[in-house]
């Protein structure tokens, strides 16, 4: 809070030494205003942080599985947020005291309902001990996530759809599977176009 997107890139990881992976939102979708929304305005009034609880604050990160906050305690929005954040771990500060790196330390589930999970790469997630019925991944819907269901016997698997729900998160519908795995993959024509 209190970042201007292209500083913080390159401010984080000196201050912090913690990497920043950045994922891509279409800022013009629907879906994402209301997620963006619920946690940039979540009481619709300008001065969001003025008027939320900290119980309320917490709910916002949990809908987004948000386990990381960073302030700019240089910035009139990073001191709004502040007092929000006060029962957060400090991971790091930085020397002239700007720029806090704290973490959620409120238990957060990336699936609802929660199961045991494992991100074995940047491009796939195993999602372990599934019961029958939906499940929502705290992930943002792309339609290149596909989710399968592995067969133990023939080692292939079924495919299950994947739905975005109101804030722009992935919903699988899981039937007689005890193992999910979600898997990203780019079609191969998108490689073609960055080499032009």
């Amino acid at each position: 809070y209190g970042y201007f997107k292209p500083a913080m890139v390159a401010t984080i990881p000196i201050n912090t030494g913690k990497p920043v992976l950045l994922g891509g939102y279409n800022q013009s979708a629907i879906n994402y205003a209301k997620l963006a929304g619920q946690i940039e305005d979540a009481s619709e009034k300008a001065e969001f942080a003025a008027n939320l609880t900290q119980e309320e604050f917490d709910k916002i990160l949990q809908r987004a599985y948000v386990r990381y906050v960073v302030l700019n305690l240089c910035h009139a929005e990073g001191l709004n947020v502040s007092p929000l954040t006060k029962d957060y771990l400090l991971v790091n500060q930085s020397q002239n005291t700007c720029h806090v790196f704290l973490e959620n330390n409120n238990e957060i589930s990336y699936t609802e309902p929660s199961y045991t999970w494992e991100r074995i790469n940047p491009e796939m997630i195993l999602i372990k001990n599934v019961s029958k019925g939906e499940i929502l991944v705290k992930e943002t819907f792309y339609e290149h996530w596909h989710t399968i269901c592995p067969d133990p016997i023939s080692h292939f698997g079924n495919e299950y759809p994947i739905k975005q729900n109101e804030f722009g998160l992935m919903v699988i519908e899981a039937n007689d599977c005890e193992e999910l795995i979600l898997k990203f993959e780019v079609p191969a024509y998108y490689n073609i176009f960055n080499i032009i």
